[in-house]
C-alpha cells in the first residue's frame, strides 16, 4: 500500500501490512481508498521469539519500524490522534498504541488460550465513548470529506482557474475542520488542498491545508481562502498562537501572514490529567470514565512521568487569512531567494 499522500510518495516506499481490517461500513479496500479506510493493522511473525519487545537486534528493530509505519499511515490519512496495531508472534500477541510522542505496548498474551483479551479490545476499539467518532483515536474535530463535501470543494476551487487542478489527490485532501474562534464560536473550514505534510511519526507532524471557510448555511466565497496549519508542539514549548497574538498587538506588519484565530486542543486533556493526578495524590479514585480525547499525547508520560513536559506533545491548530505561493511551486532558484529576501525585510 502506497504512502497516503503523493506529496511524499517518492520518498516513502510502499508498506506491506500482513492483515488489515477496514472500517466496518466498508466491505473492501479499493486502490483509491488506500489507507484512509483502514481501521486496524495486524503484523504477523511465525515464532514467539520474533516478539520485538524481548530482544534488541536489527531484525527486532525492523519489526517495530514495520508497526510504526502502519501507525503513521493510518494517522496521516485519517487525521487520527492515535492508532492501535496488533503484533502476533507465534502463539503470543501484543497490542500497541502509537501517538505523536511514542508508543506503548501491552504485556504479551496467548491469544489462543485467552482470546477474550482480543475480543474485548476489538469491541472497545469500534465503540468509542466520544460522540461523532466511529473508532477509538478518531479526531472529533476533523471529518473526512463526503461525496457532497468533495463536490462543494471542487465547485469552489474550480473558480481558481489554472491555480488549481481537480485530481484524485485532491479528492483525498478534502475534509471538514472544526475550530473555535476568539469569541468561542464554532467555525467550519472545508479543506480542499494539502500544501505541506511532515511524514515523520514522532514529531510535530505538521499539516498545512488550503481551505474555504463555510458560513452557517454551508456556503463560502472564492475571495475567502484560508490556510489551516496544525501540528503537535512539545508541551514545554511556547504555543505558536502566542507569537501571532503578540504580532497582532504591533498592528499590521508587511510580509507577515494575517492571523485569524488558533487553539491549543491539548489544554482540555492536560486539565483532565491534572485532575486525575490530584485525585490520586489525595487518595481518591479518579472521577468517572476517562474523558480525554487524545489531543495531548500520553506515551511520554507513561514512559517517563518526570519528563512529561519535554516528551509530551499537544495538538495545536491555527487559521491564517493569507494564502501565498507554496515554496514547491516556485519556478526558479532566483524567485525562491527573492521570496526569502522579501520575507526577511518584511516586504
Amino acid at each position: 500500500m502506497k504512502f497516503p499522500f503523493e506529496i511524499h510518495e517518492r520518498e516513502q516506499h510502499p508498506t506491506m501490512p500482513d492483515v488489515i481490517a477496514t472500517i466496518p461500513s466498508l466491505p473492501t479496500v479499493e486502490p483509491l481508498h488506500r489507507w484512509r479506510h483502514v481501521a486496524l493493522v495486524f503484523e504477523l511473525k511465525p515464532n514467539d521469539n520474533d516478539d520485538p519487545m524481548i530482544k534488541n537486534t536489527i531484525t527486532h528493530f525492523n519489526t517495530l519500524v514495520q508497526l510504526a509505519k502502519g501507525a503513521r499511515n493510518i494517522m496521516l490519512s485519517q487525521g487520527r490522534l492515535y492508532a492501535f496495531l496488533v503484533g502476533i508472534y507465534g502463539s503470543v500477541a501484543r497490542i500497541f498504541r502509537f501517538d505523536r510522542a511514542g508508543a506503548i505496548s501491552s504485556a504479551p498474551f496467548n491469544y489462543k488460550e485467552a482470546p477474550t483479551i482480543l475480543y474485548q479490545f476489538l469491541w472497545r476499539l469500534l465503540h468509542p465513548r466520544q460522540d461523532n467518532c466511529s473508532i477509538v483515536g478518531q479526531d472529533p474535530t476533523i471529518q473526512l470529506g463526503t461525496s457532497a463535501d468533495r463536490q462543494l470543494a471542487f465547485g469552489l476551487a474550480s473558480g481558481l482557474g489554472a491555480e488549481w487542478e481537480r485530481t484524485a489527490e485532491g479528492r483525498k485532501a478534502v475534509r471538514r475542520i472544526m475550530m473555535t474562534d476568539k469569541e468561542n464560536n464554532e467555525v467550519t473550514y472545508l479543506a480542499f488542498r494539502l500544501l505541506f505534510v511532515n511524514p515523520e511519526l514522532f514529531s510535530r507532524a505538521t499539516l498545512v491545508w488550503e481551505a474555504f471557510r463555510l458560513d452557517a448555511n454551508g456556503k463560502s466565497s472564492l475571495e475567502e481562502r484560508y490556510v489551516i496549519k496544525e501540528g503537535w508542539r512539545q508541551v514545554c514549548r511556547i504555543p505558536e498562537t502566542h507569537f501571532y497574538m503578540a504580532l497582532q498587538k504591533e498592528g499590521p506588519l508587511n510580509g507577515v501572514a494575517t492571523y485569524v484565530h488558533g487553539e491549543d486542543l491539548g489544554k482540555r486533556d492536560e486539565s483532565l490529567r491534572e485532575q486525575q493526578v490530584r485525585s490520586r495524590a489525595a487518595g481518591r479514585a479518579p472521577e468517572g470514565v476517562d474523558r480525554r480525547l487524545g489531543h495531548l499525547t500520553i506515551s511520554g508520560y507513561h514512559n517517563d512521568p518526570d519528563k512529561q513536559r519535554f516528551n509530551e506533545r499537544s495538538q495545536t491548530r491555527i487559521s491564517l487569512h493569507t494564502v501565498g505561493t507554496p515554496l514547491t511551486d516556485f519556478q526558479s532558484t532566483r524567485e525562491l531567494i527573492q521570496a526569502f529576501r522579501d520575507a526577511v525585510e518584511g516586504k
